[in-house]
């Protein structure tokens, strides 16, 4: 649904923003973005494979740049 240069804008938009409240506000405006794109080319996003969460995650989780232990007992 969106290009490579789309999504990389989308995660850096997401990154940059300072609470959950202005997350929760742009993923709903995104959203309906989204879904008019998808209305004009005849499909639902109901229909798309669900990325936006395995790109989030896999922005900030297992890279081993954080904090927590990781499964590693903290050592």
């Amino acid at each position: 649904m969106m290009s490579e240069q789309e999504r990389q804008e989308h995660r850096t938009k997401m990154q940059n923003m300072n609470t959950e409240e202005e997350r929760n506000h742009y993923r709903m405006e995104h959203r309906k973005m989204m879904e008019q794109r998808a209305k004009k080319q005849g499909k639902s996003l109901s229909d798309m494979p669900r990325n936006m969460m395995n790109e989030r995650d896999s922005d900030h989780m297992g890279s081993g740049g954080g904090m927590g232990s990781g499964g590693r007992g903290g050592r």
